[in-house]
């Protein structure tokens, strides 16, 4: 899980998305209203308002509502299963109801990659054994 992330604000147009996908290696961005989630924009949902001219509309007319989410602590296996369900490349992470972190593809990828080279690390077979 990423808790190192970009926020986007209901209210702030379309071109602030567009300036922070540019600018990181961030694509999906949890978009809030205050301190309240109230959905996603994802990439392909930026393009869309891109080739629709909306540069300078607020981010709220693009943004997903009907996301799912994953709670801090959930096993992973049943986030992924969330997010494959939903076609998201990307999940809001809530505790207590506010905002915590984004779990992407990405992470989950290079998560399995990491264990996977401990655990190969710590068997009798292993590089370091």
């Amino acid at each position: 899980m990423m808790t190192n992330f970009d926020v986007l604000e209901s209210h702030q147009p379309v071109r602030r998305a567009v300036d922070l996908l540019l600018a990181g290696a961030q694509e999906d961005f949890p978009v809030v209203n205050g301190d309240s989630l109230i959905g996603m924009l994802s990439r392909s949902d930026l393009v869309r308002a891109l080739n629709g001219d909306a540069i300078d509309q607020p981010i709220e007319a693009w943004t997903r509502r009907d996301v799912a989410g994953a709670e801090a602590g959930e096993p992973l296996e049943t986030a992924m299963m969330r997010m494959r369900q939903h076609r998201q490349h990307a999940l809001p992470v809530l505790q207590g109801g506010q905002l915590v972190g984004l779990l992407t593809i990405e992470n989950v990828s290079d998560l399995l990659l990491v264990q996977n080279a401990m655990r190969a690390r710590r068997s009798p077979g292993g590089a370091h054994a």
